[in-house]
């Protein structure tokens, strides 16, 4: 999953393409380097980034979906939004995802849009917003309350009428975790496969790689080529990434060594 931020201040690559002309070509340039998927978000998660207004939001990623949909006619596009709205128009010109880092926690009217369609929803672990979320990141058992947590959701959203199979779940790499947890998280990716739902995993230039050799998001292409292949390794299955053609041949790599 290629990430496209169309924004101005997300950590790693805010401004870069924060036009339609400029947004489209950084999409096309991903898919011809094998991403399957293409994730547009228009607001930065970062922490301690500044919320914007839902009109701000559609209007800076609603015309690159409709302009990728109309170039490019087979892509699938994910949406990166906690709006119920942006999410019911992205779907409606074309999108195939939902990637709602709240996982329904901001706005639950998201569970109505996704139940009413026939797209994935990405349900990610999170606590508290942008501003809050390093407030919180006492666990008693990390990988066992990002389950429940998580799966408490889940519940939430099936009983509204999403279908278990458009689930996919998240454990929130960075929301609401220190560097050591984000590490955690990494090295129990089997236990994460136990939970029966396909996993997604967005680590790419985040800041537990730079608390290791304290690098900026730029230079952390290196650490990210690592996670995607402990990724790959244990067959997780969507990892949402910046650097689309390095990561897909890690990712060859590692699969065609334990396929020899």
């Amino acid at each position: 999953m290629g990430i496209l931020n169309v924004t101005p201040d997300s950590f790693s690559d805010g401004g870069r393409y924060y036009s339609l002309e400029l947004a489209c070509k950084h999409a096309e340039k991903m898919l011809k380097e094998g991403a399957d998927w293409i994730d547009i978000g228009g607001e930065s998660t970062r922490p301690g980034a500044e919320e914007i207004s839902l009109q701000e939001e559609q209007r800076r990623i609603l015309p690159v979906i409709q302009e990728l949909i109309h170039r490019f006619p087979s892509i699938q596009i994910s949406v990166d939004t906690k709006n119920s709205d942006t999410a019911k128009k992205a779907i409606q010109l074309g999108a195939k995802m939902v990637n709602d880092v709240t996982a329904g926690r901001y706005d639950e009217t998201m569970f109505q849009v996704i139940a009413e369609s026939n797209v994935y929803y990405v349900m990610m672990h999170s606590r508290g917003d942008s501003k809050t979320m390093m407030n919180f990141t006492h666990y008693n058992n990390l990988i066992h309350d990002i389950y429940t947590e998580l799966m408490s959701r889940v519940k939430k959203a099936i009983s509204a009428g999403v279908h278990q199979n458009q689930i996919i779940v998240d454990p929130g790499i960075g929301f609401a975790k220190t560097s050591q947890q984000n590490l955690i998280i990494l090295k129990n990716l089997n236990e994460l496969k136990k939970w029966n739902y396909p996993i997604l995993i967005g680590a790419s230039r985040k800041s537990f790689i730079g608390a290791i050799d304290q690098s900026s998001p730029q230079d952390r292409l290196g650490g990210s080529i690592a996670v995607a292949s402990i990724c790959a390794y244990f067959r997780v299955d969507y990892i949402r990434v910046h650097d689309v053609k390095e990561t897909v041949q890690a990712i060859q790599v590692v699969h065609s060594i334990f396929s020899s």
